[in-house]
């Protein structure tokens, strides 16, 4: 997942995001989020992070390239295991002058909640012995549905 961004880009800063405008993520796993900068003047000195109404954090200087102009931030599975629902994610770089680009964000929504699932009760061919019978295909129908996107309903 890239989320790049230019200090000095004529595009609107939000418009490089905007297919994946939010992150959807049962807090399973670490998501790591990627970004571009630029500033050919003092150099970037430091990129922040904050999500929601959590304290701002600073992007390690390991995770800092100035060469390629890219930088990277981890959340840990732990972290997001601590959010709940959606979570507005500020990021800003600051150059060695003291100058803040300008805000790119970016959703991170946690959904830890499974989806629910709805069956009908199989039909039974012959109403008049005992058990189910089946003759020919048998035919299952139902619903799934959840809070959020459904990745894949499967059969």
């Amino acid at each position: 997942m890239k989320f790049g961004y230019s200090r000095y880009s004529h595009t609107p800063l939000n418009q490089y995001f905007t297919k994946y405008s939010t992150i959807l993520t049962n807090a399973s796993a670490n998501i790591t989020v990627q970004g571009t900068f630029d500033d050919t003047l003092s150099g970037v000195e430091k990129v922040t992070v904050k999500v929601g109404s959590n304290p701002e954090v600073q992007v390690p200087g390991s995770n800092i390239d100035t060469e390629n102009k890219t930088w990277s931030y981890t959340f840990t599975k732990a972290y997001l295991a601590g959010l709940s629902d959606a979570n507005t994610v500020k990021v800003n770089s600051i150059d060695v002058a003291g100058n803040i680009s300008d805000t790119a964000t970016f959703v991170l929504k946690v959904d830890t909640e499974k989806p629910e699932i709805d069956y009908k009760d199989i039909l039974d061919a012959d109403s008049d012995s005992d058990g189910i019978q089946v003759n020919g295909k048998l035919i299952l129908s139902g619903s799934a549905s959840d809070n959020n996107e459904m990745d894949k309903v499967s059969r």
